[in-house]
């Protein structure tokens, strides 16, 4: 299997495996009960430990607010697919490295991040047409905030740390539950 296959298959199992670990956001938020597992669903459920709750109990027992490591989580959600040092997969998944949808505006990159992108977008004159799945489900607020900071900083992007919750929030009250953005949709850089 050569490595584009590799790093695909990597990232398709990574979505399976978040799909059915992950439960909704509200049952994560308050420390519910995952997916049943088995067939027919009356089977027995999985407890899940919501990583909010169990940020609260590290940062009571600390004295303090636990601090996201944006990199840390970009490592374990993103890097399969958009690689360490975010050069991503030639032809496959594109570099956020010196990517002006990363570096510009805040609000777009939240919106990729949180609802995904289907179709084609041109990254630094590469043409992609690939699926990013939506990552709202998968990390807290907190994370998907860090990774934004992260990403708009890292590696040789010139970007401001300017995500915060607030941006979040507004993102999310302006797209509601919709599903994946296509480029058009949010504004392609020319």
């Amino acid at each position: 299997m050569n490595r584009v296959a590799r790093v695909l298959a990597t990232c398709v199992l990574s979505g399976a495996i978040i799909g059915i670990l992950a439960c909704d956001r509200k049952s994560r938020e308050i420390g519910g009960v995952g997916p049943v597992v088995g067939s027919p669903q009356t089977e027995t459920a999985l407890p899940v430990v919501a990583p909010r709750a169990q940020a609260s109990i590290e940062s009571i027992a600390a004295g303090g607010p636990v601090k996201v490591d944006g990199a840390a989580v970009f490592a374990r959600v993103c890097a399969a697919c958009h690689q360490a040092v975010g050069q991503g997969i030639p032809g496959v998944f594109p570099p956020l490295d010196g990517s002006s949808y990363v570096v510009g505006d805040p609000e777009r990159l939240l919106s990729i991040m949180m609802y995904g992108l289907n179709g084609p977008i041109n990254v630094n004159g590469t043409t992609y047409n690939n699926v990013m799945a939506p990552v709202d489900a998968q990390l807290t607020d907190e994370e998907t905030v860090a990774v934004a900071n992260f990403v708009r900083t890292a590696w040789s992007n010139k970007g401001e740390q300017n995500v915060t919750a607030e941006t979040l929030a507004a993102v999310r009250a302006k797209h509601g539950t919709r599903g994946m953005f296509t480029i058009s949709e949010l504004g392609e850089d020319k």
